[in-house]
């Protein structure tokens, strides 16, 4: 009777309808941080809140070889590696990259008109939305 006791509350919890088919709700970035929130173990890591749900995962390392041309396969997505000295092990990154000035912008820049600006602590080119402003 108690194994059966255990069962139903494993299977209630895990339809609960809170759940949400285990999208977690979100109102900034900093809410998707944390352990349990990322499907793998894995470095780097990419996180950030879109739509009020965090989006988590494996980042893909990049390089960037050329300006004008993106190194992460996914195109929502941006290099993060800065135009001065990284403070990270760059990664393709959905979240709006902080900055102190345009040397922590990176170094791939959207498109030919325009450049990185520093605007309010984020990183800001003309005309760009990061994934998690989509």
């Amino acid at each position: 009777m108690r194994l059966a006791g255990c069962l139903l509350f494993a299977v209630l919890t895990a339809c609960s309808p809170d759940d949400h088919g285990g999208a977690i709700s979100c109102a900034t970035h900093d809410d998707c941080l944390g352990g349990d929130r990322f499907p793998e173990r894995c470095a780097p890591q990419d996180w950030y809140c879109r739509n009020q749900t965090c989006v988590s995962g494996c980042a893909q390392s990049c390089q960037v070889a050329r300006d004008d041309v993106n190194p992460c396969s996914d195109e929502k997505l941006i290099c993060n590696e800065a135009q001065g000295t990284p403070s990270e092990l760059p990664h393709c990154t959905g979240r709006p990259i902080e900055c102190s000035s345009t040397a922590d912008c990176p170094v791939f820049k959207p498109s030919e008109a325009g450049s990185w600006s520093c605007d309010d602590r984020v990183c800001r080119f003309p005309g760009f939305q990061y994934a998690a402003e989509l």
